[in-house]
């Protein structure tokens, strides 16, 4: 999946928290709020916290750049913080 198509997919993750309905927005506010700062420019910045807690929750995982398999949380617990450039797989 190409970085716009992931990103698209955190905002629909993020939006959630309006959602009235929705009973996972204590799990998704926290992770939320760099989206809705307007100080918070780099993208990495804005939805580093989403990816962690999709990461940690095993609902996504990464493919390192020059790797041909995917990684999740049961594999390599601290890949979102490891600063390797990550290939999204969800």
């Amino acid at each position: 999946m190409f970085r716009e198509e992931f990103i698209s997919r955190l905002d629909d993750a993020i939006l959630l928290i309006a959602n009235a309905s929705f009973e996972g927005r204590e799990w998704i506010e926290r992770p939320s709020m760099p989206a809705f700062k307007s100080s918070v420019k780099d993208w990495a910045e804005m939805y580093h916290p989403m990816f962690r807690l999709l990461f940690d929750l095993g609902f996504l995982g990464c493919r390192p750049s020059g790797s041909d398999s995917e990684l999740y949380f049961h594999d390599q617990e601290d890949l979102p913080d490891s600063g390797r450039r990550p290939v999204w797989a969800m």
